[in-house]
């Protein structure tokens, strides 16, 4: 008997996770790891990096034989449900050390706001959005896009005074046809949580 090929496979089997949120606001979760017989340097791993995030981000020693907390925080983009595959790998063995298939259902906020933003086809814009705090105090807002590859924060951080103003200044990639699309700008407190979301319609001639 001849073999053309020989495959190794290893079988994994997964935690399930349960995630609901509003798009755009970092929900967070406890992922438990319970360490073998040796202390292994790891690092999680998401099938969709940007809209998880882990604490530690850095490489972490897994404390061996005890059960290790790991905070993950998603942020959903869109509106729906989703799974999201998360690996926590040794770096120096590179073997799987654990795995959880997270489900994620997520809605949709409520638009405070609407801007119409006109751009050229083919050319990248930049404009900026006038944004006041409404708060008696200074307030720090963390800000986000529903579509980073199509419009970027220039700053994720907007630090306003009480009752002031400051501006969101966005970058817009070049858009190859005319039309029109719908996107969020998400305005986040200091705790990650939406405090406003508005709404971009983006028309390009």
């Amino acid at each position: 008997m001849h073999f053309s090929a020989v495959w190794h496979v290893t079988v994994q089997s997964m935690l399930r996770v349960d995630v609901h949120g509003l798009v755009g606001q970092g929900t967070s979760m406890e992922l438990m790891c319970k360490g073998d017989n040796y202390s292994r340097r790891v690092k999680c791993y998401s099938s969709h990096p940007t809209e998880t995030c882990f604490l530690p981000s850095d490489p972490f020693q897994l404390v061996p034989s005890a059960y290790n907390k790991i905070e993950m925080v998603m942020r959903p983009l869109s509106v729906g449900k989703k799974q999201v595959v998360v690996h926590c790998v040794d770096l120096d063995t590179k073997e799987l050390v654990a795995g959880w298939l997270v489900t994620s259902s997520s809605s949709a906020p409520v638009v405070s706001r609407t801007y119409d933003v006109d751009v050229c086809v083919g050319k990248s814009a930049h404009k900026k959005i006038a944004y006041v705090n409404k708060w008696e105090r200074s307030r720090q807002f963390r800000l986000r896009t529903s579509n980073p590859d199509l419009v970027k924060v220039k700053d994720p951080r907007l630090s306003v005074v009480g009752k002031g103003k400051g501006f969101i200044r966005l970058w817009f990639a070049p858009v190859l046809r005319s039309g029109t699309k719908e996107m969020f700008i998400f305005v986040n407190d200091e705790e990650d949580q939406n405090e406003e979301c508005l709404l971009l319609r983006l028309v390009a001639n």
